[in-house]
């Protein structure tokens, strides 16, 4: 039942697939990994996953932000994104 609801609960890459998240954890490290998420949601994800002390891949959504700021200098979303992740390795709130 499962894998018949999946594709409709996340097909928005953002709110359905970050909750989808939470009930199937196996599931949802593989499809990061394959398709981009909305930014927000994938940085919700990542930042659950680096509170729990989970292994965190931070590339896929990286890569998507830095195409985006080669895309749109300056582009606001590419910019928050990259200081998450700035924040987050250095263990310091964003400002």
């Amino acid at each position: 039942m499962k894998n018949d609801l999946r594709p409709y609960a996340t097909a928005d890459r953002a709110a359905g697939w970050a909750n989808w998240a939470l009930i199937e954890p196996e599931w949802v490290s593989a499809d990061y990994e394959e398709d981009p998420v909305e930014p927000l949601w994938a940085m919700e994800w990542l930042r659950r996953r680096h509170a729990a002390r989970l292994p965190v891949n931070d590339l896929p959504l990286r890569n998507q932000m830095v195409e985006r700021l080669i895309n749109a200098h300056g582009d606001p979303m590419g910019i928050v994104v990259l200081r998450f992740f700035d924040a987050l390795q250095s263990g310091k709130a964003m400002r």
